[in-house]
């Protein structure tokens, strides 16, 4: 039954065949990343274990490859992204003459980048993205939320039966006396991190009336369908009892709110001398919250004060691994066996060349959003650059307390791919007849919208 993961990249390639990469893309790879969990894998001998978003990232990746990329643009953040998994496979080969983890990452680091990069610039097909990322995200976040009262994923339920002896590595866990919601996305920490996104992309569509971009008359349903979907995934987001994402998100959702900005700059400079203001002190009082040695282990303190003690019983370890790491099998220092800290993770196992790599990837992306964002004369558009701009550095604060792991190592990628082909000022004019039609709808005018 394991041999069921490769459906999945039966029928990219007969959406690859039938539609192109944009078929595959938004009708396959999107559904797939987003509905089915990546705990479960089909093992073949002398391959990596794969799940069903490897076997379609595969397929994905030989489809780009093929059909487009002949309109490749090269930027500098292409050899940031070539180094950083580069470093993660020659880590592993060094250490262990093992090659399944740079091939795993070049289908979950690459094939994204690459999608990013080589579809989404269309502005039509980043739309379809949006709607199609925020309806998977609320779908798989009703069915996550059996979790919260039940305590029991039912997606490691219903697919433990077609993988026998595999229950996946993650449990639930429990937090004020409920569930932690993780749906398909492996623990709670990283769904928070995936409804975070589907969150600010569904307040941009909310805002400009964008969930359904196909039909030509807007509708008081399409509205209340946006209006849904939002509540959905933000009562998931709270359902995953996430500290981390809860902050991360008050994080982009502070930067979101620049492009609602008649004046983004003045905005930009309030938001960060208030994060400032604020963020010294929190700080400090952290510190002062944190002393003390570690008790009542699993309660909200001992968690923090465990993520606390990593960077000081393992830097020296990474400092001892030079500049590619000490692959994946890092030897366990004082009993803490999670490192929940991904740019610690990254220098312990890729070296200072996969965390070096790791921040420029991350800064060039910000920057090139922030930049474009601030060049955009609608208003509309801007709003969409700073909630990707939310999106990346929320993750960034995140990722202080998680791995990257499961479906948002993908995200990620697939967020900086599209950060290197965004460009200001690309509403075409059927677009802007489009956005002034709804906004007269919405005034009690009857408006027929052409496409």
């Amino acid at each position: 039954m394991p041999y069921i993961t490769l459906i999945p990249g039966l029928l990219c390639i007969y959406a690859l065949v039938r539609g192109g990469t944009r078929s595959a893309f938004l009708n396959v790879l999107l559904p797939v990343l987003l509905l089915l969990p990546t705990n479960f894998f089909l093992k073949i001998t002398h391959l990596p274990d794969l799940t069903f978003v490897d076997v379609t990232l595969a397929v994905m990746g030989i489809g780009l490859a093929a059909m487009d990329m002949s309109h490749w643009k090269f930027t500098r953040v292409d050899v940031y992204v070539v180094l950083f998994i580069f470093s993660c496979g020659y880590s592993e080969w060094v250490h262990y003459a093992a090659w399944r983890a740079g091939a795993l990452a070049v289908m979950q680091g690459l094939v994204p980048y690459m999608a990013g990069k080589l579809l989404l610039e269309n502005v039509r097909v980043a739309q379809e993205t949006i709607r199609r990322f925020t309806l998977l995200v609320a779908a798989a976040s009703v069915v996550g939320m059996y979790e919260f009262l039940f305590k029991t994923n039912p997606y490691s339920y219903l697919w433990s039966h077609f993988y026998p002896g595999q229950w996946g590595y993650a449990t639930t866990q429990i937090r004020w006396g409920f569930g932690r919601v993780s749906g398909p996305y492996t623990q709670s920490e990283l769904a928070g991190i995936i409804m975070m996104a589907a969150l600010l992309l569904a307040l941009w569509q909310v805002r400009w009336q964008a969930m359904d971009f196909r039909l030509g008359r807007l509708t008081k349903y399409q509205l209340r369908k946006a209006g849904i979907v939002l509540a959905i995934v933000a009562l998931a987001l709270y359902m995953t009892q996430a500290r981390g994402p809860w902050i991360g998100t008050i994080v982009a959702l502070a930067i979101a709110s620049i492009g609602m900005a008649k004046m983004p700059m003045r905005r930009a400079i309030l938001i960060f001398g208030f994060g400032i203001v604020v963020g010294i002190p929190a700080y400090q009082a952290g510190k002062d919250y944190l002393n003390g040695p570690r008790t009542d282990y699993g309660s909200e303190k001992e968690t923090a004060q465990y993520r606390a003690e990593l960077i000081d019983n393992y830097i020296p370890l990474a400092q001892s691994g030079g500049a590619w790491g000490l692959g994946r099998m890092v030897p366990i220092v004082h009993g803490q066996t999670s490192i929940d800290n991904e740019y610690l993770f990254a220098w312990l196992v890729q070296g200072y060349v996969g965390l070096t790599t790791f921040l420029l990837i991350v800064f060039e992306s910000a920057f090139a959003l922030c930049r474009a964002g601030l060049k955009s004369h609608f208003a509309r558009e801007r709003h969409l650059f700073f909630s990707l701009l939310g999106i990346l550095l929320g993750m960034a604060f995140v990722l202080t307390t998680v791995w990257l792991g499961a479906q948002s190592f993908e995200l990620l990628f697939l967020i900086v791919g599209w950060s290197q082909v965004i460009r200001s000022n690309t509403i075409d004019d059927s677009m802007e007849r489009e956005i002034a039609a709804r906004a007269a709808y919405h005034k009690g005018e009857e408006t027929r919208v052409y496409t």
